[in-house]
């Protein structure tokens, strides 16, 4: 089995995330042999890393909230989508077309983000 890893010790499984690894590290990578079978490997694993105490990252800690927008900033919130909405309804037919195609390619790209049709 072909493994690669950077000079700054990241493992990839292909040249294209070992490449990329090592261009966000600024490091250089090459191709690491791996043992076939299983008891092998183990080994091989094992030598690799060396006797320690197994290290568990902490959990990561709960992410606050946004702060609530302000009041004045929720009431020119509303108004800007107000005056959006009036825009729409008072758009001519290319207007309206243009507006349209805009929306479906946004809608496109949050389908696109999310990985599937859910609401987000």
């Amino acid at each position: 089995m072909r493994l690669y890893r950077t000079s700054a010790g990241t493992w990839a499984g292909t040249q294209p995330e070992a490449d990329a690894a090592a261009k966000a590290e600024g490091s250089t990578w090459g191709k690491v042999e791996m043992p076939e079978g299983k008891a092998e490997r183990i080994e091989w694993l094992n030598a690799l890393s060396g006797p320690s105490e197994p290290q568990f990252a902490a959990p990561a800690p709960a992410p606050t909230p946004p702060p609530s927008p302000a009041p004045d900033t929720q009431r020119a919130i509303q108004q800007h989508n107000i005056r959006v909405e009036e825009e729409i309804a008072n758009a001519d037919f290319a207007t309206a077309t243009r507006l349209s195609l805009h929306i479906l390619s946004r809608l496109g790209e949050h389908v696109r983000a999310n990985g599937s049709g859910k609401p987000l």
